[in-house]
């Protein structure tokens, strides 16, 4: 798994110094409805609400199959495998890993596309791990790995 997260970073990597992709209306809807979950599913975490997380999944995992731009699907392929593994039966630390295999997807897709001002990718230099969160709707950091220090972090882009 670190060895995927390595490749992950290292393709975002890439991905920071180029201009980003404008998607057609369709493509960036189905985007834009997806981050919306994931606004819900992020807050679920920092909150650490067990119930929230499991509904917040089911609907993330719902958005991701429905979009139909096949490379985009293709982009989510390893998040929508790791994202049935979050369950109230598993320890925190295995849930946070598998949702940060699924930020990072969404981190990278951001990162390539336009998909407007209103996320953007945050970092938390402690556990070297990365979210995307709304910086319209919250302007502090948010961190949803480590409800012992839930503001470690920075905002990582500007978008």
């Amino acid at each position: 798994m670190y060895k995927i997260l390595s490749i992950i970073l290292i393709t975002l990597s890439l991905n920071v110094f180029a201009e980003r992709v404008q998607l057609d209306n369709q493509a960036k809807s189905e985007i834009l409805k997806l981050y919306q979950g994931n606004e819900r599913l992020h807050r679920a975490f920092f909150e650490y609400d067990i119930k929230k997380i499991e509904t917040e999944t089911k609907n993330v995992m719902k958005l991701m199959k429905a979009i139909k731009n096949e490379e985009l699907r293709t982009k989510f392929s390893l998040a929508l495998k790791m994202i049935k593994r979050i369950k109230a039966s598993e320890k925190k630390e295995v849930n946070n890993k598998a949702y940060h295999v699924v930020s990072m997807a969404l981190v990278n897709v951001l990162d390539k596309y336009d998909l407007g001002k209103t996320y953007n990718v945050y970092y938390c230099p402690m556990l070297k791990m990365k979210w995307v969160q709304n910086s319209l709707k919250h302007k502090g950091v948010e961190n949803p790995y480590a409800d012992y220090m839930p503001h470690c972090g920075r905002q990582f882009s500007k978008y």
